[in-house]
């Protein structure tokens, strides 16, 4: 089994468990300072490891622009706009939802990097996941569900961001210590994400009830496991793979976040949210799938 697999597989492990604890946390804690404690302890996690292995960060100004861009592209914007549609939706809908990351990773990748063109099977798993977006918009379109939009809606622009982010990362990223890259952005996010919740929540103003420990706990897991762990692995299967095949993690991820909602929260999905998953799934196959000739040729 090839070592990017095992990481990608990893990378959605942890990942999934994140829509679920996102819907507990928001359920007592805004969403954007929930948004920002995952950030910062994330960040906190990455820095004091960096530091124990002595391990620097560069001081160069260009690469620390890079870093905020990247920060706040695959973390304040995405981070904030789930957080904030699992208000309205359930975890399992908000995960597949998310599963349309690669659609969008695949639509950038093609005008933005030189090495990942379109091909016939990029166009065809494009289209597949296309419609199977329109098949989770159609429930809360015909039934009036305007919250369900909402949620549905901010979800699909967090899985646009995170393929901006992706491929912002492959094509303005020095080869630096693959720990360096993900404490950066998530410092840079930290920053900016404390800034955007204290402005618009004021999560300390007396306001807000102290959370239960169950939120508690979940925020924590939410930073350590959802973030901090995660973002190793992100960029261990981007530094051994493309940018298409590391967003395929959002897809394998809706499979275990689904049955976790299930079990955890009791959520039920409508027959056309599952249609709309197995077609976002075909279509990131289809999208990724190389001629036996080709492997070989690769190998």
């Amino acid at each position: 089994m090839k070592k990017s697999f095992i990481y990608l597989l990893l990378l959605a492990l942890c990942w999934a468990p994140s829509f679920l604890f996102i819907k507990i946390a928001v359920t007592e804690v805004p969403p954007l300072t929930v948004a920002a404690i995952r950030v910062g302890i994330g960040a906190i996690l990455l820095f004091l490891f960096l530091k124990s292995k002595g391990v620097s960060f560069p001081r160069e100004k260009k690469v620390w622009w890079h870093f905020t861009i990247m920060g706040i592209t695959s973390c304040v914007i995405p981070f904030s706009l789930i957080c904030y549609g699992e208000q309205y939706i359930s975890s399992g809908m908000a995960a597949i939802t998310n599963g349309s990351t690669p659609i969008f990773t695949a639509l950038l990748a093609h005008l933005f990097l030189s090495d990942e063109r379109f091909t016939f099977n990029k166009l065809a798993g494009i289209c597949l996941g296309l419609i199977g977006i329109t098949c989770i918009f159609l429930p809360p379109l015909f039934s009036g569900g305007e919250n369900n939009m909402i949620g549905i809606f901010s979800v699909l622009l967090a899985s646009a961001s995170y393929g901006v982010a992706i491929v912002y990362t492959r094509k303005n990223i020095p080869k630096l210590t693959s720990l360096v890259v993900p404490s950066a952005q998530l410092i840079t996010g930290t920053i900016i994400q404390f800034a955007v919740a204290l402005a618009i929540e004021q999560p300390f103003s007396g306001a807000y009830d102290f959370p239960s420990w169950q939120t508690i706990g979940s925020i924590i897991s939410l930073g350590t496991i959802g973030t901090a762990l995660a973002y190793i692995l992100y960029f261990k299967v981007l530094e051994l793979s493309d940018a298409t095949y590391l967003s395929m993690a959002t897809c394998i991820t809706p499979s275990f976040a689904v049955v976790l909602g299930a079990i955890f929260l009791h959520e039920a999905l409508t027959p056309f949210s599952y249609l709309g998953f197995l077609l976002i799934l075909s279509g990131v196959g289809v999208l990724t799938f190389k001629p036996l000739e080709q492997k070989t040729a690769e190998a």
